[in-house]
């Protein structure tokens, strides 16, 4: 009985799928396919990986960016076939909304190739903020060396995606001097946006020197003290419990090492 059971579902998990399939490949209407869509990005039978690589070249922008979205049993199985489709909708799709997704997307699963570079620092001297500050993310993972070049012709642009995208290439791979950068735009963003500076200047000050930190942590202070948005002071706080638990922590480790140092180690006259 049990075999038996479980054959039932089976077959009836296998009629399911079919019956996505094929709603995507024959309905017109968005929502009709929007949701068969949905439940074959969960799968990795072989046809819903060919459908969700087949929503990639859809009519509606949106069910574009859901397959992108939804890509990542497609890259597991069919990466080449994947990888096309999205370089294509990189450089020719006429909505600048999807090329800025399917760079990213690049950036995500391709990050070392050297075409998904390419198409990164393309999209970085497009027309489109959306597409540009999509291209500096990526270029973060793809071409750090790129992203920090990019972000300094950038740091004058007073789009707000674009400073989101500037700060996080400075917290993944910034120096002291670009703490100044990260001062200025919290002053400069809307609420809305500024929950994520403060999270991304957290990971910035986390990498740098005593005294940009000790800069920065005055900053998280005024944030976390002053801010009229509950959350905005919240993320202040919780960024400076984070730095404070980063000194713990070193602490620990340096009393250990201490502790460890015999007499005559040569530790013990550096």
């Amino acid at each position: 009985r049990v075999v038996v059971f479980v054959v039932m579902i089976w077959r009836q998990s296998r009629c399911r799928l079919f019956s996505d399939t094929t709603r995507f490949r024959s309905e017109k209407k968005y929502l009709d396919r929007y949701e068969p869509l949905k439940k074959l990005s969960k799968s990795k039978t072989d046809a819903a990986v060919s459908t969700i690589i087949k929503g990639l070249d859809d009519s509606y922008p949106k069910l574009k960016r859901f397959a992108i979205n939804g890509l990542k049993n497609a890259v597991k199985e069919k990466p080449e076939e994947v990888k096309t489709s999205l370089l294509s909708l990189a450089k020719n799709d006429k909505n600048s909304i999807v090329r800025g997704d399917a760079i990213y997307a690049l950036s995500t699963h391709f990050a070392k190739d050297d075409a998904v570079k390419e198409v990164c620092v393309n999209g970085a001297s497009e027309q489109s903020y959306y597409v540009i500050s999509s291209a500096l993310e990526a270029l973060s993972d793809v071409s750090y060396e790129d992203a920090l070049k990019f972000a300094k012709t950038y740091e004058t642009e007073e789009n707000s995606d674009i400073k989101y995208a500037i700060c996080k290439i400075y917290a993944d791979h910034g120096n002291s001097e670009n703490n100044d950068y990260f001062v200025k735009t919290l002053n400069e963003v809307g609420v809305y946006e500024k929950y994520g500076v403060v999270t991304l200047y957290n990971q910035y000050l986390k990498k740098q020197d005593n005294k940009t930190i000790t800069q920065g942590v005055e900053v998280l202070e005024k944030t976390a003290k002053n801010e009229k948005i509950w959350w905005v002071r919240m993320a202040g706080i919780t960024s400076l419990m984070d730095l404070k638990d980063m000194y713990k922590n070193r602490i620990h480790i340096a009393e250990k090492e201490l502790k460890d140092i015999k007499p005559g180690d040569r530790r013990a006259h550096v």
